[in-house]
């Protein structure tokens, strides 16, 4: 249990996250997740882990056994023809491509016949509907620790409209990101990243955001050996 305090106040700290909000984002009231973590209590329910996992939107998986040197669980992607088995579904992977011509344009498209598996179960644990589920891939480590280069995220469809510090993947002029995002006062947004020294905030304008697109709302990301 040593490394799943120590992966929750990773995760907090990666989001900058305090008790408070860790519990405003989970369910799990925030004297039993200060006393957790303050050592005082030595043991956490698996129902408020499971709590936990949802509400910092990676996998329970990730949370109880990830580790900050440990390498990213590959996920294979299966040909729309493979069987599936129990109770799996296909859950559709976007990819960003560049457009044919030479001029640096790109696109974000569906990855045709490719798919990544997920359990109806689990879907149905997180509340999205397997025809609104899709996956991306994160490239480059803006969001670093809690979203690794090469690592998958799986996105809500259906959540587009932007919740503040929520996590969206974006379709920016083309470009597939995954990003934290903020409604400004003005009526433009802020990108936010979690490696701040590296990738400091990116403020969009009102007449900017027609360049944005949001796809949907990460409800999970892959989890770590």
């Amino acid at each position: 249990m040593d490394d799943l305090r120590e992966n929750i106040k990773l995760e907090m700290k990666a989001r900058e996250w305090s008790d408070y909000k860790l519990s405003e984002e989970s369910g799990v009231p925030q004297s039993t997740i200060h006393r957790y973590l303050s050592g005082k209590h030595k043991n956490i329910t698996s129902e408020n882990v499971t709590k936990l996992a949802k509400g910092l939107r990676i996998s329970e998986m990730s949370l109880r056994f990830r580790k900050t040197n440990q390498e990213l669980i590959p996920l294979d992607a299966y040909e729309e023809s493979s069987p599936l088995i129990d109770d799996e579904v296909n859950v559709k992977e976007l990819r960003e491509v560049e457009l044919a011509g030479g001029d640096g344009r790109h696109q974000v498209i569906e990855t045709q016949g490719k798919f990544i598996r997920f359990k109806r179960s689990d879907l149905k644990k997180w509340r999205v509907q397997p025809d609104m589920a899709a996956c991306v891939k994160v490239s480059g480590n803006s969001m670093w620790p809690a979203y690794p280069d090469g690592c998958m995220v799986g996105i809500d469809t259906s959540k587009t409209e932007i919740v503040d510090g929520d996590h969206y993947a974006i379709d920016h002029n083309g470009y597939l990101r995954v990003k934290i995002i903020y409604k400004m006062p003005s009526g433009g947004l802020r990108l936010s990243s979690f490696n701040k020294e590296e990738w400091p905030d990116e403020p969009i304008s009102p007449d900017e955001k027609a360049s944005i697109r949001v796809i949907g709302r990460v409800f999970w990301s892959s989890g770590f050996r």
